[in-house]
């Protein structure tokens, strides 16, 4: 189908010159469903440029170093020109590995240095740069569109706005270890759960307020330069998830159909599992950090959050390490039901 008849939209991918981030920039661009133009964001020039003057005019590149707030300043600024006003798809995906061991032994006759954390600006502290900016320039998006004159003759971003709704999506690379414990990369594994922690956090209000979605990835073990020399051959290859699972995953999150906003979803193999956070164990928790009547909400002046007590005999989300039924007394003197979700697993 020419491009000219397809919808036009513009992502935004940080760690675009490999791995997932070259991947996910391979595969928008061979889409026949909506055409696809692509701002890559990566640190490395020189592999980045050439990639871009490869992948043809839908690919444009920009330097990006992830850590600094000025870089991604840039980097959005840019793809705000370049898209004519229409950010469509922020894929939050630049990642490294642990710079220092925090089981590294020290000089004990000397003064302690302060540690490398490179990896939570990287893999954690970019993110937030990334969300902050890419929300600006949806609701810049946004207001023009709702305030746009309504002649057919109106465009933005090569598309006619009545015939392609504006949906923004938010994709974040975690990592399965965002879940559970990862000793030999400490650091990675704290700002992969942050991640997830943040995802939760944030994407029922966004969709609520901004109709803009939220998720996380969060692959396995795939082959990329991510690895250690020699891991990748060394690594059984009924373990190792193919990159076509991660483009499925993002596929059903940025599909402008759907609204799924606030979803973990570990890739694994070729199985795709939406994980639940763990349940509360008793009404108590559920009724301090689900903010059931709005006491939160209320002191941080949230507004738009619906309070609202939950009802005696009314089945709480708590769930069983092993994924069992049961019964458990809360603190405040009631009973709850123990959920029936396996191990906290959507499996799609």
């Amino acid at each position: 189908m020419p491009s000219e008849t397809l919808p036009t939209r513009t992502a935004v991918i940080t760690g675009a010159a490999s791995g997932i981030g070259l991947a996910l920039t391979r595969h928008l661009l061979s889409s026949t469903t909506t055409h696809w133009r692509v701002v890559l964001a990566d640190v490395n020039a020189k592999v980045g440029t050439e990639l871009a003057a490869s992948l043809g005019p839908d690919a444009v590149f920009c330097r990006t170093d992830v850590a600094s707030w000025a870089s991604n300043a840039a980097v959005f600024q840019k793809a705000w020109d370049w898209s004519k006003g229409r950010i469509d798809f922020f894929a939050a995906n630049a990642g490294i590995d642990d710079k220092e061991s925090v089981f590294a032994t020290t000089d004990l006759d000397a003064d302690p240095q302060e540690p490398n954390l490179t990896t939570l600006d990287v893999d954690l502290k970019s993110v937030f740069y990334g969300l902050k900016l890419f929300v600006h320039y949806a609701r810049k998006t946004q207001r023009f569109l709702r305030t746009r004159p309504s002649s057919p003759s109106t465009v933005i971003n090569g598309s006619h706005p009545p015939f392609d709704p504006y949906h923004p999506k938010l994709v974040i690379t975690s990592s399965c270890v965002g879940l559970y414990r990862f000793e030999t990369n400490p650091q990675y594994c704290a700002a992969k759960s942050g991640l997830v922690a943040l995802t939760r956090s944030i994407g029922a209000r966004f969709l609520r307020d901004d109709n803009l979605t939220v998720n996380s990835i969060l692959p396995a073990f795939v082959p990329t330069n991510l690895a250690p020399p020699g891991l990748i051959d060394a690594w059984p290859p009924e373990h190792i998830t193919p990159m076509e699972t991660i483009m499925r995953a993002y596929d059903e999150l940025i599909d402008v159909e759907e609204k799924r906003t606030g979803e973990c979803v570990e890739c694994v193999g070729r199985e795709l599992y939406y994980r639940e956070q763990v349940g509360y164990p008793c009404y108590s928790q559920e009724w301090m950090v689900g903010d059931v009547e709005g006491f939160w909400s209320a002191g941080y002046g949230v507004k738009g959050k619906k309070g609202g007590k939950v009802e005696e005999g009314e089945t709480l989300g708590v769930i069983e390490g092993n994924g069992s039924k049961g019964k458990r007394k809360c603190d405040v003197d009631r009973d709850a039901d123990v959920g029936g979700l396996e191990n906290g697993v959507k499996r799609k």
